[in-house]
C-alpha cells in the first residue's frame, strides 16, 4: 500500500551551487556570472541537454525563492504521507 502511495508523490531533481551564509554579495554575483557565462556556451548547453539536463540560471534572490517553495512543497508531502523527520 505504502509503495503505491509513494508513486503519487510529485518529484523532480535539480542541482545548484550553494555558498555559506555570510558570503559577500559581490562574490555571489561574481560566481553567478561565471556560471552563467559557462552555461551560455553552446558546447556545454548541448552536453547537458544530451544528458536530459535543462540548464537554468537564476539570480540569488530568485534561487532563494525557489528553494523556499521547494521546502514548503516538500514539507506538505512529508506531512501528507506521514514520512517521519530524520533526526
Amino acid at each position: 500500500m505504502r509503495r503505491r502511495a509513494l508513486a503519487n508523490i510529485p518529484s523532480h531533481t535539480w542541482m545548484a551551487l550553494f555558498a555559506p551564509a555570510g558570503v559577500p554579495d559581490a562574490i555571489i554575483t561574481q560566481v553567478n556570472k561565471a556560471v552563467a557565462d559557462a552555461m551560455a556556451k553552446p558546447a556545454l548547453t548541448s552536453f547537458l541537454e544530451d544528458q536530459l539536463i535543462e540548464p537554468m540560471i537564476t539570480s540569488a534572490p530568485e534561487f532563494a525563492a525557489f528553494v523556499a517553495r521547494e521546502r514548503e512543497q516538500t514539507g506538505k508531502i512529508l506531512v501528507k504521507f506521514k514520512i517521519p523527520k530524520i533526526q
